[in-house]
């Protein structure tokens, strides 16, 4: 291995947390668009944006990388190849 390897967060659940995420901000978009305004989108994306992204540090410091929903069958394909 080089010694000036670049070390990146390694991927886990990190489709899940933006789905999760994104179908929130999509309730909330839907409840204000009757009477939309401004500054409730505007902070309800720096919201949407910092909660992905801290719950993405939370996942990776409490160490839930290889959580993932995937179906029992798949695995057992993957560990025989």
């Amino acid at each position: 291995m080089k010694e000036n390897a670049i070390k990146r967060i390694p991927r886990g659940v990190s489709i899940e947390i933006t789905v999760l995420w994104g179908i929130a901000f999509s309730v909330l978009l839907d409840m204000y668009s009757s009477n939309p305004n401004y500054h409730t989108i505007k902070y309800s994306m720096s919201i949407v944006i910092s909660g992905a992204f801290i719950t993405s540090l939370l996942v990776y410091h409490f160490g839930f990388l290889e959580w993932r929903f995937r179906n029992k069958k798949l695995e057992d394909i993957e560990k025989q190849t």
